[in-house]
Parts: structure tokens; sequence; C-alpha cells
């Protein structure tokens, strides 16, 4: 068996000269721990590595690959030490916690689940307390704000909604697909025209003169595109003071028909019941529905029930819609 010490100096022969002496130098905490024997304190030697990384307030990538090649060095000798997880920037990790705390199960304090975070992403706790005060106050990202609140009710942790943070690096007959397919969709489907809509002014704003420029002067002759009023809209769109991404924006829109309707149709229970006049303009609750409203033409909408009734009104004559808890259907 091979001490710690003496697994460190071979892994440093093994590199050029202007590496050998930075690696010594993060690894020389390492070296003096005599007791660690390999292969049989592997874990160990992971729980003191990461330990060492979660610590270190402005570790950089360099440093961090030290650690994982020395690692790689130690398993290609057959000593199975556990690998490091990918390293991350702060912005990546503060995006990858905003989708760990998507889970509707979970169940964790906040004390509970930074724990989990520092050991899956290696910084302290404290660190992993301070993204959750910057995500709730707000990341800035293409001059934006990326701000989503998060509740501690009973003590746990969750998001009031859930952001999926998206980055794309597509070309630009890509970005012609993705625009066309939400110009058609909130044409043919009203229901989502204003998701759609602004789905597309969150893409075009983050284009630049160049590909607009090609995208509205030049393509429309060579690609299917008969319709550039609907990319001047988006450039009017994306002139407004956009200051947050569309979830934050999506209050805004809060009581809209068809905005409530997707949200009643995303819960864990999708179902709900829309409040409307009758004949005689007296509100009334319909039966539960499961189902989507169908666009009928005309401004209308027809509502299938659960009971086999149909109800068929424009947005402009709903008046609420509630959602069903699964326990009151």
């Amino acid at each position: 068996m091979k001490t710690i010490k003496e697994t460190i100096k071979d892994y440093i022969e093994t590199l050029e000269a202007g590496e050998k002496r930075y690696a010594k130098e993060k690894l020389k905490d390492l070296q003096r721990i005599e007791r660690y024997r390999l292969p049989e304190d592997g874990d160990l030697l992971y729980e003191t590595i990461t330990e060492k990384l979660k610590s270190s307030s402005n570790k950089s990538k360099k440093q961090y690959d030290v650690f994982g090649d020395y690692i790689d060095y130690l398993n290609s000798k057959g000593y199975e030490v556990q690998k490091l997880p990918e390293f991350r920037t702060k912005f990546e990790r503060q995006i990858l916690i905003l989708k760990d705390l998507h889970d509707p199960n979970q169940t964790e304090s906040l004390d509970t689940f930074a724990v989990r975070c520092s050991d899956k992403y290696l910084v302290s706790d404290r660190t992993v307390e301070k993204d959750l005060k910057e995500i709730r106050e707000g990341i800035k990202l293409f001059g934006r704000d990326l701000k989503v609140d998060f509740a501690r009710e009973n003590g746990i942790i969750s998001q009031h909604t859930t952001a999926h943070p998206l980055f794309l690096f597509p070309s630009l007959a890509q970005i012609v697909c993705m625009i066309e397919g939400l110009k058609e969709l909130a044409g043919k489907h009203p229901l989502y025209k204003v998701y759609a809509e602004e789905t597309a002014a969150d893409i075009w704003a983050q284009l630049s003169d160049y590909a607009k420029d090609r995208i509205t002067n030049v393509l429309p002759e060579r690609l299917s595109i008969t319709d550039t009023d609907f990319y001047r809209k988006l450039e009017e769109m994306a002139s407004e003071n956009r200051k947050h991404f569309r979830e934050e924006r999506s209050e805004e829109y809060r009581g809209m028909p068809e905005i409530e309707i997707i949200k009643a149709m995303k819960s864990e229970t999708p179902a709900y019941r829309i409040v409307y006049p009758d004949g005689d303009g007296i509100l009334k609750e319909s039966p539960v529905i499961r189902e989507e409203p169908r666009y009928a033409g005309d401004g209308y909408f027809e509502y299938t029930c659960e009971d086999g009734s149909l109800i068929k009104i424009t947005n402009s004559e709903l008046k609420g819609v509630k959602t069903v808890a699964a326990q009151d259907i």
C-alpha cells in the first residue's frame, strides 16, 4: 500500500515541468495526511478533497482540475477513488439550483437543501444560501433580471413558480423555425397566444441587429416567410422595457382567462370550473372541466364538461376560472 504523499509524488512526476509546481502547491495539504493508505482509504481521501474544495471561497477551475486529474491518475492505477462532480461556475450553479427546486415532492428545510447542494456543487452551505438570496433578488442576464421567488412554508423550501432556464445556440434557420412555429401557434390556438408571442419576443430581443435584418429583409424572399408584420410586432415588444424574463412578467397577465386556464391545466389535478353568465345574465359555475377549451372560431371557445354538457362562450363572457382540487372532484 502507498501513502497519499507517495501517490502525489508519482502523479506530479507525470506532469509537464510548468505544471508541477502548481500541482504540488495545491496538493501540499494532502501530502501531510500520512495516516491515509491506498487503496483502502480511497473514500476518506475523497471526503478530504471535497471538504477542502467546499471551504475554498475563490477556487478556480484550474485548482479544481488539479484535484480531478489527481483522482483520475489514482483510478488509472486501480485505486478506485470517487470522481469529482463537474466543475460549475457561479452562474451555472445558480441555474442548476433553480432546477433542484422544481421537484413538487421536495420536502427539505433550507438548511438540509443547502447541505445537499453543498455536496453536489462542492461549495459551502453559506454559498448556497447566498445563491438563493441572489436568485430571489434577481440574477442579471442579458441586461434583465432572472428573478424567481421561493417560499418557506412550515420550514420547507419550494418555488412559487417553476422557471425553466434554456440556453440554445441555434443557427439563423433554427431561429426562424422557432419563431415561425410560435407565430403559427399564436394564430391557430388563441389560448396560447400570449405565451407564444411573449416567448417569440424574448427570442427576438436577444438577436443581433445583423440577425434581425437578415430575417426581416433578406430571408423572406428565400424562405417561406410571408408575414413579416409579426416580426415588426416582435421588435415593438422587444423594444419595450422588458426588465424581467417571462416567468416574472407573467404576473402582469394574472386574471386573463387563457392564462388562468393554462395554469389550471398545469396544476397537479388538471381540472377546473368556469364562471360565466347564463341566458339571463346570471353568473353560474360550470361542472368540472378536464380539457382545454376548443377554439370554435369568431372568438368563441367550446368547453366540454365532465358531465357531457357543452358551453360555448367568448373570452369576454368568461368571468372566472377556478382550479379544482382532487378532494373536490
